[in-house]
């Protein structure tokens, strides 16, 4: 009865042993998978360029305004340049600005030095970033005041050189915001990746465990036999 009991015991336990062995290499195979993927996860914290659309100061529905993506002409490829390239070509942005203001009534801006004016005034409200923001940033100016000099009426040029300012900070924060929570939410999943990896390792030990039961109770069974 004794020897019965126990044949039976060692059987029950082998089953046991084999089905738990099976079940925690399947978890740590689908843990450390999980764990891969939110570890590994990349984010680039990158701005986007913003696009200010003229037609948005003062409701301009008359306004023949320019194809947006055809007249940004700094292309995203040209945008990682060396810092002589990227003075050639804020310097031309700038030089085109300019012209453009010249084009309005001497009631309207006063072109004294304008040049130099328009220079210092976009250096400083385009400082606050990237070099490749600060093209797009002089860039969009460039086409935004363009097309101011195409209305019938004058429009207030400080008043516009503040609203672009506004419109081009906004966007940019709000990109930067949005960046910020896809940062903390990547911080997360790393958080999450390292526990899952934690518990795929404890897993690891107890199916190492089991399948030692299992070798060890099969030894017995064949030293019996």
């Amino acid at each position: 009865m004794i020897k019965f009991i126990e044949k039976n015991v060692l059987i029950l336990l082998q089953w046991v042993g084999l089905f738990f062995s099976v079940a925690l290499f399947i978890v740590v195979i689908a843990l450390g998978y999980f764990s891969f993927e939110k570890i590994n996860k990349t984010f680039i914290d990158k701005i986007e360029i913003p696009v200010i659309e003229f037609v948005k100061y003062q409701n301009l529905y008359n306004l023949n305004v320019v194809d947006l993506e055809n007249d940004i002409t700094i292309k995203k490829e040209d945008l990682n340049v060396e810092k002589s390239d990227f003075d050639n070509k804020f310097n031309a942005l700038i030089a085109k600005i300019s012209s453009t203001l010249e084009k309005l009534p001497d009631d309207i801006i006063n072109k004294d030095d304008l040049n130099n004016k328009v220079e210092v005034l976009v250096k400083i409200k385009s400082s606050p970033y990237s070099k490749e923001i600060q093209l797009a940033y002089a860039s969009s100016l460039d086409k935004l005041t363009k097309q101011m000099t195409e209305l019938d009426t004058h429009v207030d040029v400080d008043d516009f050189i503040k609203w672009h300012d506004k419109e081009f900070a906004t966007q940019v924060n709000s990109q930067k915001q949005k960046n910020s929570l896809k940062i903390n939410a990547m911080r997360d999943d790393k958080v999450t990746g390292f526990v899952a990896l934690g518990l795929a390792s404890v897993c690891l030990v107890l199916f190492m465990m089991f399948v030692m039961m299992f070798i060890m109770l099969r030894i017995e069974k064949n030293t019996k036999n």
